[in-house]
């Protein structure tokens, strides 16, 4: 929804800048809580923008979901309700069939870096990636991959997939095909529900990565965590996503500014959540939490 203001009770539609003095307002939209690294970082890429674009884009930030719940990301920017958001690969299922390449489990990356390059890679490499989103609406301004997801257990510990059986686990995209074809139960609910849900009882499991853990605290509330080898289960693309319409309206210069922004803000989000992954698993770790390391033949399982 991007708004054009003259005065504050006034507002123009797409394409009247000149009327507003060329001056861009932008709605940005995260769900994750204020306060944590990640989110501290959208102030400095603000201020990115507003510094390389002289003050005439001005970016506002809403964070905690206060614009738009995590399941409504994707049609929330398509539609228009936010200009841009964060937008987790999977987190609308059945809106992709290119695009959930980024989401597909056991890929075997070697390393984050090795997934960073060929993430980036693809969205240049195939325009057909872009132009199926720009279908729906969206644009892809900027993406990264997760860290390596792993299943945290409250109680139970999982090594095979008959050890999901009749279990709840907080799962999105591919990773809730996981569960469920392991005759377990995903639930997608928003990360401001996963820590109640998980102490409650109303699930026994969380597939996620380690900046996740440490960022909602859930290591306080699960005792055991399956890994899956250097590449875990997989690395969900991360997107910054921009409605389509908003892109259009702006200039040449406006849209290398805003891109340039936020493929910084990925860059530098993903040296925090490597150092967040180090830092929670040895704490978790001298907590006396159980890290269970998966060996060739149950990795197999999970494989088929």
């Amino acid at each position: 929804m991007l708004m054009l203001v003259l005065f504050a009770a006034a507002a123009f539609t797409n394409g009247d800048q000149e009327e507003s003095g060329g001056k861009v307002y932008l709605d940005f939209n995260d769900w994750n809580p204020e306060g944590i690294p990640s989110t501290n970082l959208w102030t400095d890429t603000v201020d990115r923008i507003n510094a390389n674009s002289n003050g005439t884009i001005e970016v506002t930030n809403y964070l905690s979901g206060s614009l738009l719940k995590f399941p409504e990301t994707f049609k929330g920017v398509s539609s228009g309700m936010a200009d841009i958001s964060l937008y987790l690969m999977g987190g609308a299922p059945g809106i992709h069939e290119l695009t959930e390449i980024y989401d597909l489990p056991f890929l075997g990356f070697k390393s984050y870096p090795q997934a960073m390059e060929i993430y980036n890679e693809l969205l240049v490499e195939f325009p057909e990636i872009q132009a199926e989103n720009e279908e729906k609406g969206v644009r892809i301004l900027s993406i990264r991959p997760m860290p390596p997801y792993w299943i945290n257990s409250v109680k139970k510990p999982i090594r095979v997939p008959a050890d999901m059986q009749g279990e709840k686990a907080i799962a999105t995209g591919y990773y809730g095909m996981i569960a469920s074809e392991a005759a377990g139960v995903a639930m997608q609910t928003g990360p401001g529900d996963w820590y109640s849900s998980l102490q409650k009882g109303v699930v026994q499991h969380i597939i996620t990565h380690w900046a996740a853990m440490f960022a909602f605290q859930l290591g306080e509330v699960t005792e055991y965590h399956t890994q899956f080898g250097a590449g875990g289960l997989g690395n969900s693309g991360m997107c910054v996503l921009i409605n389509l319409d908003t892109w259009n309206s702006l200039t040449a210069e406006q849209q290398e500014i805003i891109e340039e922004a936020y493929n910084w803000y990925q860059l530098e989000v993903a040296s925090i959540d490597l150092g967040l992954q180090d830092n929670t698993i040895a704490k978790l770790k001298s907590e006396g939490d159980t890290f269970i390391e998966l060996t060739d033949e149950e990795l197999q399982q999970w494989y088929k």
